[in-house]
Parts: C-alpha cells; sequence; structure tokens
C-alpha cells in the first residue's frame, strides 16, 4: 500500500513446513511506484519473514524470462538463479547465504 492505494502484492505459497522451503510471488500492480524500492524492500521483508518467523531454509522464486527487472530485484535481495526454461528463470535464495550477506 502507499497513501491507501494497493501498489502490488507479495506471497509465500507452497509452504512446506517438514521441508523447510516456499516460493515466493510478488506483482507490481502500478506503473508509477516501479523503480523506487518497494518490490526490493517487499521481497526483503517477505525473505525475512520466511526465515524467521515460518523457519525455512530455503524460498524459491521465479520469473518471465523478459522481465529483467524482476530477476535485477531477485538477485539484489539474494537469490540465485538455478536454472532456466525457454519461459522462465528459477531461482532460490538460502536463509545461509542471508546471515552471511548480512553480517558483509
Amino acid at each position: 500500500m502507499k497513501e491507501e492505494i494497493p501498489i502490488g502484492e507479495i506471497i509465500l505459497k507452497k509452504i512446506d513446513f517438514a521441508g523447510k522451503h516456499c516460493t515466493m510471488g510478488i506483482s507490481m500492480q502500478c506503473d508509477r511506484y516501479k523503480n523506487r524500492g518497494y518490490g526490493t524492500q517487499a521481497e526483503q521483508l517477505a525473505l525475512n519473514y520466511a526465515f524467521g518467523e515460518l523457519g525455512m531454509e530455503t524460498v524459491y522464486a521465479d520469473s518471465l524470462i523478459q522481465n529483467l527487472r524482476s530477476q535485477h530485484v531477485l538477485q539484489k535481495v539474494g537469490f540465485r538463479e538455478i536454472r532456466r526454461d525457454d519461459s522462465f528463470v528459477y531461482y532460490e535464495c538460502k536463509k545461509a547465504y542471508q546471515n552471511r550477506k548480512s553480517h558483509d
């Protein structure tokens, strides 16, 4: 939300408590708020929640292959590319990596 306007959504889905992993999805719905850091901030908060509150060890995400902005933000908050196909780039973020990153 920005000034009572929904600008996007972020979700944690496919939550597997036994396997300690989940998948994150984000959608920025309002173009005028893109490139202002809101997506980056939302992704970082979601990772903090997944690792800190839900006890996840790995968070997965994906991006349409042509969505370079999304890929940049995923990498910026700590995701690493694990594979790609004709349509998507697939990422993972490990809690152990996030812990090292926050101490750098």
